[in-house]
């Protein structure tokens, strides 16, 4: 009964189409990332999350009266 109604409603417009191939991108992308998240070695995900800090163990660097970094 819910899919004749459905079909009907989807029937007259075919923009309808565009939300639901939406939902299955998201669908299949949520799933890629959490299978890839589960599945990955706590390791690699330290040194993704290090990235951001690695530049603050370098010293600052020096600016000349002209603005260019030394």
């Amino acid at each position: 009964m819910l899919s004749a109604i459905a079909q009907g409603y989807f029937n007259s417009s075919s923009v309808l189409f565009y939300p639901i191939v939406a939902l299955l991108l998201f669908l299949v992308s949520f799933t890629f990332i959490t299978i890839r998240v589960l599945t990955s070695d706590k390791e690699s995900i330290d040194a993704t999350a290090a990235l951001p800090l690695v530049d603050d163990l370098a010293p600052l660097s020096t600016k000349t009266k002209s603005g260019i970094s030394s």
